[in-house]
């Protein structure tokens, strides 16, 4: 059974190498400090901020969909202005 929130194929390699930094662009994740920002039980979305308190713009941000459909257009502000971007 495949998982409808983690998309096409087997991306369980994807969110491990992120995780652990693989490519050099998600530091924030294997920081020690973590604050859950957005909790929608209507629309199954979860969404956190991770980040290094020795580095603290080493940020990242998960969000998770726990549905089967694709949200278009989800609003969501983001911890701090500036650039984001999406590495999955």
């Amino acid at each position: 059974m495949r998982s409808a929130g983690i998309g096409h194929g087997d991306r369980h390699h994807d969110l491990i190498g992120a995780r652990r930094d693989l490519n050099g662009c998600t530091s924030g994740l294997q920081g020690d400090q973590c604050s859950v920002y957005r909790v929608d039980n209507a629309n199954k979305v979860v969404a956190f901020n991770r980040w290094k308190s020795s580095d603290p713009n080493e940020n990242v941000v998960v969000v998770g969909n726990f549905t089967a459909a694709t949200l278009n257009n989800y609003a969501l502000n983001f911890p701090s202005a500036g650039y984001w971007y999406v590495h999955l």
